[in-house]
């Protein structure tokens, strides 16, 4: 899931600027008759942008307070050696 919003949050990201690109580049186009049509689309795609980056952030920040592997996410916990039982990641 965390892999999924980190490609839904660079995909918002780069068709927002693709889409300010456009905006500008036709903001005197469009001036006295699509306005907001053009102005709405990269607005709409910021804020998508920023609640995806948002939901990464929060995803990342949720824990439920044990120690996991960096790797796999196995749980370390009662370890003998210092690496991963599951995936053999040092520690």
């Amino acid at each position: 899931m965390r892999k999924f919003n980190y490609i839904l949050t660079i995909t918002l990201s780069v068709l927002t600027l693709f889409a300010w690109a456009y905006s500008i580049t036709n903001m005197r186009k469009y001036q006295f008759e699509n306005r907001f049509n053009v102005q709405a689309i990269p607005v709409v795609l910021t804020v998508s942008s920023l609640v995806g980056w948002v939901l990464v952030t929060l995803s990342e920040a949720r824990g439920d307070g044990e120690t996991r592997c960096r790797k796999c996410r196995h749980i370390l916990r009662g370890l003998s050696q210092p690496r991963c039982p599951e995936c053999g990641e040092p520690i």
